[in-house]
C-alpha cells in the first residue's frame, strides 16, 4: 500500500490519472482507494478457477498487510472498496 500525490484540475481527471498509472478507482466520488490492474486481473483469473469469495480475499489481505506493518482504518476496510473496483 502507499500514498500517491496526484494534481487536480479539470483538465486531467483524476480518474483519468490513476488509469494512466495501471491503477483502478474504487469508487467515482470520495475515492479512498485504488487497486493496481495486474491484482484485478489475477484475483479475476482466480475467481474464474474458484468459488468467488471477496470476503475471504480481502480478509487474507488486510491480515497480511497487517503483518507488514500496515494498518488499515474501519471495519471490513477493503471489501466493498475492492469489490466496486472487481466489478
Amino acid at each position: 500500500i502507499k500514498q500517491i500525490a496526484l494534481v487536480t484540475c479539470t483538465c486531467c481527471p483524476i480518474m483519468d490519472q490513476l488509469v494512466a498509472r495501471g491503477l483502478f478507482p474504487c469508487a467515482p466520488i470520495d475515492l479512498s482507494l485504488a487497486v493496481e490492474m495486474q491484482v484485478l486481473e489475477f484475483v479475476t483469473m482466480l475467481f474464474l478457477r474458484i468459488s468467488p469469495n471477496n470476503t475471504a480475499w480481502c480478509g487474507a489481505l488486510e491480515q497480511f498487510l497487517q503483518k507488514q506493518g500496515y494498518h488499515l482504518m474501519g471495519k471490513d476496510p477493503l471489501r466493498r472498496r475492492f469489490s466496486s473496483a472487481l466489478q
